[in-house]
């Protein structure tokens, strides 16, 4: 596409609005196609006829000046050149940058004046961030579903719903590809924050529609009442057009769909903490869900931020990229934490964040605290969901299923799966794999201060007793399968509440195990250092014979170094009754696992 293409189509479109025209009736008028008028508005097509464009100009009924301005705009596609374009004083005035967001007031927007017939061209995009580190595999995503498949027709509407947990660069990453394809969108780019997560009220769908439509050129007194009426003007201004809408941190789909463009030539991106499943499922948007950086991608982040220092001990810059749970909000307020403190050695930054991380990753402001920001999520739960929350980041492993959510909130399997799915949706819990889901640690440690501050102490003792009550359940009726002859040398499990999953054969026994074996090293070091010795004890014991003959060592290691130091009586309650004697296999005791945001250990 050409500047002067795009002018000659900007001018037809212009005066068929003016003209209050579709395009199919323009083609009706002028004997032209569909097609053909639509190629021309978008620029597509490199050399009109004079014919069709006399036809055109006759069917708009221009004449005079008007017809003579559109006249001179095909010349110049024509061969006319800088000479027609100087005869006729065409211009393009200097654009507006300035966010107009939902304001009233003069329009903040840059117009192209194209012969007698204006029309507005937003461009209302933010800045890009600075120091943009990463999401190639992202920004290719986007632009995949952009383009398509080689050979596919234009797609109606492409909505790219980005979710992902507070924090995590969504904004980020869609204004960064907003800049990006621009120049695909000629007629404009629109931008809301819809604040769906803020600490007050979301924006008010028929509020953005009023910005969109002053953006748009629609003056104020022409803006309908009603919210049905304001978006059928909407999507009647954005017909003909290519323009890209970026709908920012809404809160659902309810407050989306009526800002969603419906001409083929226009683009919606939205960002949500929520999943927006009703926009996926009804308005077929594809969603495009974030992680947190990969470490690599973090710790160049860290470096780009905080400069030659970070180099000076890569070392204290990888823990610090961990401490932050690699989450782009807590890596740009640690790095601005450490440029305000030039002197102070990262290292010492280091043991102040591992000392009290939700307290050092605060820049001072709402939007610049790692805490303030998750506030905003957990606040928008009702009471059972976030007592859920509270719990599940209470679970002392890396991952969960929906077997071992339902023993920490004393529900049904069924219930409990409903809180998962809503938690997952809400973005406060990230799915790890089929059917388990975890949480970053900082997020986790966000959990864990919302259980002090509501006193619940007592409450999370049995939501952990019941945990633990849990794996000691499933990992003996594993064992029962797996090794039937040796179930007297076992510890007997009184009854429980815990509904353990159903295990038929000895590979589904096996399967539970290894797929829960990190989780149950865990639970016995949680149990042995958080006062429940009898738990660690009687599943250390249950779990000897898997994990000697499974020739999984290095957690056999880490359980009975552990269980052989908690002293002679517990020793005792897990050897007394094995053949083999009860003591640490050879070699070091292996460094604790690290919780990692994705449910594996680093």
């Amino acid at each position: 596409m050409t500047e002067d293409a795009e002018r000659l189509g900007g001018q037809l479109f212009a005066c068929r609005q003016s003209a209050g025209l579709s395009q199919e009736e323009l083609a009706k008028r002028s004997g032209l196609s569909v097609r053909t008028v639509g190629d021309i508005e978008r620029g597509r097509v490199t050399l009109p006829h004079p014919d069709t464009v006399r036809r055109l100009a006759d069917a708009l009924g221009l004449g005079g000046r008007s017809r003579a301005v559109f006249l001179a705009a095909a010349a110049r596609r024509l061969g006319g050149g800088a000479a027609a374009r100087g005869a006729h004083g065409l211009h393009r005035q200097p654009e507006d940058r300035r966010d107009n967001g939902t304001r009233p007031g003069p329009e903040p927007v840059a117009r192209a004046q194209r012969g007698y017939c204006t029309i507005a061209l937003p461009r209302q995009l933010p800045g890009v961030a600075a120091h943009f580190t990463g999401r190639a595999a992202e920004l290719a995503a986007l632009t995949g579903l952009l383009d398509g498949p080689p050979g596919a027709p234009t797609r109606a509407v492409v909505i790219s719903a980005i979710g992902g947990t507070a924090g995590v660069g969504k904004t980020a990453l869609a204004v960064q590809w907003a800049h990006l394809i621009a120049g695909r969108f000629p007629d404009g780019q629109l931008y809301v924050n819809l604040r769906g997560y803020d600490t007050g009220e979301p924006v008010a769908t028929a509020d953005a529609l009023a910005g969109f439509l002053r953006a748009l050129g629609v003056p104020g007194t022409d803006i309908p009442g009603e919210i049905e009426e304001r978006a059928r003007l909407y999507r009647s201004r954005l017909a003909g057009r290519r323009v890209l809408v970026l709908l920012d941190n809404a809160h659902d789909a309810g407050q989306v769909r009526p800002l969603l463009p419906g001409d083929p030539g226009c683009v919606a991106v939205v960002t949500s903490r929520d999943t927006l499943a009703g926009l996926v499922a009804a308005d077929g948007a594809r969603r495009l869900d974030l992680d947190v950086l990969p470490l690599g991608d973090a710790i160049a982040l860290l470096r780009s931020l905080i400069g030659p220092r970070a180099d000076d001990d890569p070392g204290a810059t990888a823990e610090l990229a961990g401490l932050c749970a690699r989450l782009p909000l807590a890596l740009r307020i640690a790095a601005e934490l450490a440029a305000t403190r030039r002197i102070t050695p990262l290292r010492q930054l280091v043991a102040e964040l591992e000392s009290d991380r939700l307290g050092c990753l605060d820049a001072g402001e709402d939007r610049a605290d790692v805490r303030a920001v998750f506030s905003w999520s957990y606040r928008q739960l009702p009471g059972d969901l976030a007592d859920a929350f509270v719990l599940t980041g209470l679970h002392p492993g890396a991952d969960l299923d929906v077997h071992a959510a339902a023993a920490l909130t004393g529900t049904s399997i069924s219930q409990a799966r409903r809180v998962l799915s809503r938690l997952h949706r809400a973005s406060l819990l990230q799915e790890c794999g089929p059917g388990r889901y975890g949480m970053h640690d900082l997020l986790r440690a966000y959990a864990r201060e919302q259980a002090v501050a509501r006193d619940t102490s007592e409450q999370s003792r049995q939501a952990l007793t019941r945990l633990f009550d849990y794996y000691r359940s499933a990992a003996a009726a594993a064992m029962d399968l797996l090794y039937p002859a040796e179930g007297h040398r076992r510890p007997r499990m009184s009854p429980t509440a815990a509904v353990v999953p159903a295990m038929q054969d000895e590979a589904a026994a096996r399967a539970w195990l290894d797929r829960e074996r990190a989780n149950l090293v865990v639970m016995v070091v949680h149990c042995a250092g958080h006062g429940w010795p009898a738990h660690a004890a009687s599943l250390a014991r249950t779990l000897f014979g898997y994990l000697m003959n499974g020739g999984h060592r290095p957690e056999a290691r880490t359980i009975y170094s552990l269980v052989h130091g908690m002293g002679p009586v517990v020793l005792l309650a897990v050897c007394g009754a094995v053949a083999t004697p009860c003591r640490p296999p050879a070699g070091p005791p292996p460094r604790q696992p690290v919780v990692g945001f994705s449910g594996a250990t680093e």
